[in-house]
């Protein structure tokens, strides 16, 4: 769709008019204009790539994007970010513990029910 990737930072993908920056299973696309993001996120469907847009930079990692236009500079900042994983794992109004934890192996419980993963792991683990 007209990209190239640098060869300084395989994670970021450059066009004429739209920067993309790819993180695990989540794409970052900027621009100076909408419509050029709109075009390249319809070229990328017509390819048949699973794309599910979750809006800014804050609804796919949890990041804070500032802009200052008085040094033309944007600051991150992440948050939203413990608030998402903690809700992503279903773990809201849960108590903390101080850590670190007591030392010794986690005990295994062999006839116990097994394990519900009602998260997407790799989703979650993304997120950090």
């Amino acid at each position: 769709v007209g990209f190239v990737q640098s060869e300084a930072y395989p994670c970021l993908f450059i066009s004429d008019e739209v920067i993309l920056i790819c993180y695990v299973d989540d794409i970052l696309l900027f621009s100076p204009r909408e419509d050029y993001i709109q075009t390249k996120i319809l070229a990328m469907k017509h390819r048949d790539l699973q794309l599910e847009e979750e809006g800014g930079a804050a609804g796919i990692l949890g990041v804070t994007v500032k802009r200052n236009s008085s040094d033309n500079s944007i600051e991150l900042t992440q948050s939203g970010l413990i608030k998402r994983i903690v809700e992503a794992c279903g773990m809201v109004g849960a108590t903390g513990q101080d850590t670190p934890g007591v030392l010794g192996t986690l005990g295994k419980d062999k006839q116990g029910e097994p394990c519900s993963e009602f998260f997407n792991y790799a989703s979650v683990v993304g997120m950090m």
